[in-house]
């Protein structure tokens, strides 16, 4: 409810004809909409932990020179996504108690109602369950290439990054 309510107030605000707001309703509220929602979760997790881990791989053996198998920096961005479960968990209960999708963990609760580009990669650099997750997954990578911890933030800070320069354009 929360996701399709402020889809059409965006919608209503760039002055979108009646008809694409209607069909964006009805597309929200079929079985078609959810299946869309569930298949796009679906690949987009697994997607997006192959692709970290593929980051992770580049750093770490090809730039930093660790002998690990692509397994290792797999397990490593997984355990790093347990905690963005976590963030999901939270974030999910605060949308709807909040009834909007603008939820901010960071800095962005002091810089203000509207965030540009800028500011809402300011909020997610400083969300604690992002670094955590970072953390997480710099000691897993540091821990399977018997280096320290140094190593492990290095090989992370690629995937850190993108995950940054992704999380301003919601």
């Amino acid at each position: 409810g929360v996701v399709l309510e402020q889809t059409i107030a965006k919608l209503e605000a760039q002055d979108a004809p009646q008809a694409q707001i209607d069909a964006t309703e009805k597309m929200f509220s079929s079985p078609v909409g959810m299946a869309l929602s569930l298949v796009g979760n679906l690949i987009g997790v697994p997607f997006a932990l192959l692709v970290s881990a593929g980051l992770l791989f580049f750093m770490g053996n090809l730039l930093l020179g660790a002998k690990l198998r692509f397994p290792h920096y797999l397990s490593a961005a997984i355990y790093g996504s347990v905690v963005g479960l976590v963030d999901h968990a939270i974030r999910t209960a605060l949308v709807v108690s909040k009834g909007s999708l603008d939820i901010r963990l960071g800095l962005g609760n002091l810089l203000g109602e509207d965030l540009n580009y800028v500011t809402r990669v300011l909020d997610s650099a400083t969300d604690p369950f992002l670094l955590w997750g970072t953390a997480v997954t710099a000691i897993g990578v540091a821990t399977y290439a018997r280096k320290g911890f140094g190593f492990g933030v290095i090989t992370a800070l690629p995937v850190f990054l993108l995950t940054l320069l992704l999380s301003g354009m919601r």
